[in-house]
């Protein structure tokens, strides 16, 4: 066991749990896998496992150890809570920290989801515990840290009264009714009429799903279509890997955004949306809670889905969550949240650097770059460090140029 004295004020380096789900980057080809062997290059990774998800914070779902000892960071913040930060912080959300940190590497896409808002994310886990395990809300954001893809969102009404005009297979999903509802519907009763397309397409019998996907496919993939060459690759890409699945329909309710290293998207509870491809840096409300509908094996709640989404249509620069800079070496994504912000941290080759302390806790991780810290901590790509409360750390050399994340509480004192 360990002695906590040891661990106040300096930068603890952890292990993390990694979640080896079905649509992750399989092999060498993720970037899980590859901070897995960083982190210890005795790791086999397997060429034919999908590595999906690098989980860092003390969720019970996948909790952070700490890498000297294998003990869980959870039962050190137990014996001292002032790790985590000041009373203020401790007296709102406890013994823990209030947001979970992760690295994602996406091969396929992942399931067209939303995320329960606080009151409902109560009822959901006393109903249901086995498939929503915590009783918290999750807001989150993703950061992309290669070219990345997602379904965001609903649309603009407009392009959505498009689809359906443009796209027989579509509206026979849907049916004549709903759709003429939607295709007639103003602005200001649009939610109402939105909700109820929405949920007849995603209940639609099986038998219909699979002839229009199907009619749909031929007609798009045909020489003589003209339809809309990102919707028309998009498409393909969800029905090559869910080829009978009515999540394919939802490409055309939802935004779609596509993304370059460091553009970020800041998701509220109850927002439809499902990323396609790509590596990022995500961050939450310490929740695992998935509501799920479509394109994937996992259970799926399609009544709770279709009941609880906000249906309110978005721009896609709407969505946009912009970073602020701090200084030449810092800029900071803030959401709308009181769990947590993330820094993304660059540091040039041959430069020093002091992280300032924060008045939480924080999760740090290095994408890129090679350095050395205090007490002789090695920095290289996937090192990964719990930064307790009130506490810097000087980089003293940085042999190649850095790029990290650092996730914290922006506690209001």
């Amino acid at each position: 066991m360990f002695n906590c004295v040891n661990f106040s004020k300096i930068v603890i380096a952890i292990q993390c749990s990694v979640k080896k789900y079905h649509w992750g980057k399989k092999g060498s080809n993720s970037v899980i896998a590859r901070i897995i062997e960083k982190q210890n290059p005795d790791y086999n990774v397997d060429q034919n496992t999908a590595y999906a998800e690098l989980w860092m914070g003390t969720h019970p779902s996948g909790p952070a150890l700490l890498a000297e000892t294998n003990d869980p960071l959870s039962t050190l913040l137990h014996k001292s809570p002032e790790l985590i930060g000041t009373p203020t912080m401790t007296k709102k959300y406890g013994e823990t920290i209030p947001f979970l940190f992760k690295v994602l590497s996406i091969e396929q896409p992942l399931s067209i989801q939303s995320h329960p808002d606080k009151e409902l994310a109560k009822q959901l886990h006393a109903i249901n515990p086995e498939n929503y395990p915590d009783d918290n809300h999750k807001p989150e954001m993703a950061i992309a840290v290669s070219d990345f893809g997602a379904l965001l969102s609903f649309r603009p009404l407009d392009e959505i009264k498009n689809n359906l005009l443009q796209y027989p297979e579509l509206k026979a999903v849907i049916g004549e009714s709903a759709s003429s509802v939607l295709l007639q519907t103003s602005p200001a009763q649009a939610k109402g009429a939105l909700q109820t397309c929405f949920t007849v397409l995603m209940n639609s019998s099986q038998q219909v799903i699979e002839q229009n996907l199907k009619s749909l496919h031929q007609r798009l993939n045909s020489p003589k279509d003209q339809s809309d060459s990102t919707l028309k690759k998009v498409f393909n890409k969800l029905y090559d890997f869910y080829p009978n699945d009515i999540g394919c329909f939802s490409l055309f309710f939802m935004n779609y955004m596509e993304m370059k290293p460091l553009d970020a998207i800041f998701l509220p509870p109850n927002e439809p949306h499902a990323y396609l491809y790509g590596d990022c840096i995500e961050c939450m409300a310490c929740s695992d809670n998935v509501v799920r509908a479509g394109l994937t094996p996992k259970f799926k709640d399609v009544h709770t889905l279709c009941s609880s989404l906000t249906y309110e249509s978005k721009n896609i620069q709407n969505l946009v969550l912009k970073p602020t800079v701090v200084d030449e070496n810092v800029s900071i994504y803030e959401p709308p949240v009181e769990e947590f912000a993330v820094e993304c941290i660059k540091v040039p080759k041959n430069r020093s650097y002091t992280i300032s302390g924060k008045p939480s806790a924080s999760f740090l991780i290095v994408i890129d770059g090679y350095g050395t810290a205090e007490n002789s901590l090695n920095l290289y790509p996937g090192f990964v460090s719990f930064i307790p409360a009130s506490t810097t750390s000087t980089i003293n050399i940085v042999n190649d140029d850095l790029l990290m994340f650092r996730s914290f509480c922006p506690i209001n004192e």
